[in-house]
C-alpha cells in the first residue's frame, strides 16, 4: 500500500471522532453543564485542527512527488500517473481535461491564471472510513503548496471530473479579489456561471426575508437592495435592516442549547410573549445578519461578471473602491444600474406557483376519492 493511501486511511479515525463529538453536542441531556459541553466541543476542534494538519501534510508528500505522466490543454496542465489511474479513468481524464480547458476560456477570458497556466496534480486514493466500506475516489489539488484539494467520488464522470478541474483554476482567476469584496461576499468569491436554480434561491431568498429593507427592494427601490445586499454604509444594522418584528424573527431563528435556562427563559420572553425590549437585547448579543445571505450575494458578483466579458476578472483584481463601485467597474455600468438589473433578473425568477411531489399529488387525489365516493353515498 502507497504512503498516501496509508495517510489517507490513518486520518478517517479522528475525523470519525471529531464528527461523533459534533453531532453528539447538541443532543446532551440537560443535566450536562455548561462547563461539559465547552470540553466536548475543545476536544472535537482540537481533532478537527489534528485532521487538518494531517491532510496538509498529505498534500505536501503528494506535491512533493509530482506524478511523471500530463497532458494539456489550453492553460490547463495536469500531471498524474497513468499507472495508478487505468486505463478507464485516464480516458475519463483525458475528456475532462478538454471539456474543462473549453470552460476555463468562457469563464475567465483573459484572466491572469498562475505564471504560465495552471498545474493541477490528478490522484487516484481510497477515500473512506473503514477498508470494508472504502470506494476509490480521484483528488484533484493545486500545485505548489496551495493547500486546495477536491474529491470526486464514485462514479466518477468526465462532467464531474471537469468541475473540480475548473473549480480549482477558478482559485487561481480569482487570486488577488480586493479584500473588502471578498470580505462582502463572505470570503468566497464565486467562479461559475449561474444556473436558474441560483436564480430562483435568490428570488426566494429575497421574497421570504424577514428584514424590512430587502421588502423595500422587493417593492422597487434600488437604494433598499444595495442596503440588504450590504453594499451600503449603515450605522445601526439593527435598526436599519430589521422592524421590532423581524428582531423577534432573528430571535426566534436561534438553536438554544438548554444548558443555558436563562437565555432558554429570555428566549421564550421574546418569541412567545413578544417582549420587544427582550427581543431587542437578545437581538444585539450576536453579529446582525446581513439581510440577504451569502449566496444571493454571489448572483450579483457573477451578474458583475458575466456583464464585463472575457476582460472581468482582470479587471475585478485591479479594480479599487467599495465592493459595489468595484463590482460597477467590473461589469461597465452605474453602480444603481447594476443593482437594478440584478433585481429584475432576481424578480424574473421568482416561482409563481410549485407543483405538488408525486407523493403529495397520490395523497391529494387519494383524498378527493374518498370524499368523491362518500358523497355519492345515500344516508341509512
Amino acid at each position: 500500500m502507497s504512503e498516501p493511501r496509508r495517510v489517507v486511511r490513518g486520518l478517517t479515525l479522528p475525523l470519525a471522532i471529531a464528527l461523533a463529538s459534533v453531532m453528539a453536542a447538541p443532543r446532551v441531556s440537560t443535566a450536562q453543564s455548561t462547563a461539559q459541553y465547552r470540553a466536548r466541543l475543545i476536544a472535537a476542534l482540537r481533532d478537527r485542527h489534528a485532521l487538518r494538519d494531517s491532510l496538509d501534510a498529505l498534500h505536501a508528500h503528494r506535491i512533493a512527488e509530482v506524478p511523471p505522466d500530463s497532458m494539456s490543454s489550453g492553460r490547463l496542465h495536469v500531471r498524474y500517473s497513468k499507472a495508478t489511474l487505468g486505463p478507464s479513468l485516464d480516458a475519463t481524464l483525458r475528456g475532462a481535461v478538454r471539456q474543462a480547458a473549453g470552460d476555463v476560456d468562457a469563464e475567465f477570458g483573459d484572466a491572469q491564471i498562475g505564471d504560465s497556466g495552471a498545474v493541477l496534480v490528478v490522484s487516484r486514493v481510497n477515500w473512506g472510513m473503514f477498508t470494508a466500506l472504502g470506494f476509490d475516489a480521484v483528488l484533484v489539488e493545486l500545485s505548489g503548496g496551495r493547500g486546495r484539494m477536491s474529491p470526486v467520488r464514485s462514479p466518477i464522470t468526465e462532467r464531474k471530473l471537469a468541475d473540480a478541474l475548473v473549480d480549482m483554476i477558478g482559485t487561481l482567476a480569482t487570486d488577488g479579489v480586493p479584500a473588502n469584496v471578498s470580505r462582502w461576499a463572505g470570503y468566497h468569491t464565486p467562479a461559475r456561471p449561474l444556473t436558474h436554480d441560483d436564480w430562483e434561491a435568490a428570488a426566494l431568498d429575497l421574497a421570504t426575508s424577514n428584514s424590512s429593507v430587502a421588502r423595500t427592494c422587493y417593492s422597487g427601490s434600488v437604494a433598499g437592495c444595495e442596503s440588504a445586499l450590504g453594499l451600503t454604509t449603515v450605522r445601526d444594522s439593527l435598526s436599519e435592516w430589521y422592524t421590532p418584528e423581524g428582531w423577534r424573527a432573528l430571535v426566534a431563528s436561534w438553536n438554544v442549547q438548554p444548558g443555558d435556562p436563562a437565555l432558554a427563559a429570555a428566549h421564550a420572553e421574546c418569541v412567545d410573549k413578544k417582549v420587544m425590549a427582550t427581543c431587542e437585547r437578545l437581538a444585539r448579543s450576536r453579529p446582525v445578519p446581513v439581510p440577504l445571505d451569502m449566496a444571493t450575494r454571489s448572483t450579483l458578483f457573477n451578474l458583475a461578471i458575466a456583464r464585463g466579458g472575457r476582460s472581468a476578472y482582470a479587471k475585478l483584481r485591479s479594480a479599487h473602491g467599495t465592493p459595489l463601485e468595484v463590482l460597477s467597474a467590473v461589469a461597465g455600468i452605474a453602480p444603481d444600474a447594476l443593482v437594478d438589473d440584478w433585481r429584475t433578473h432576481t424578480l424574473a425568477s421568482v416561482p409563481h406557483g410549485v407543483r405538488p411531489g408525486a407523493a403529495e399529488a397520490t395523497v391529494l387525489l387519494a383524498w378527493t376519492a374518498l370524499f368523491g365516493f362518500a358523497a355519492t353515498r345515500r344516508r341509512s
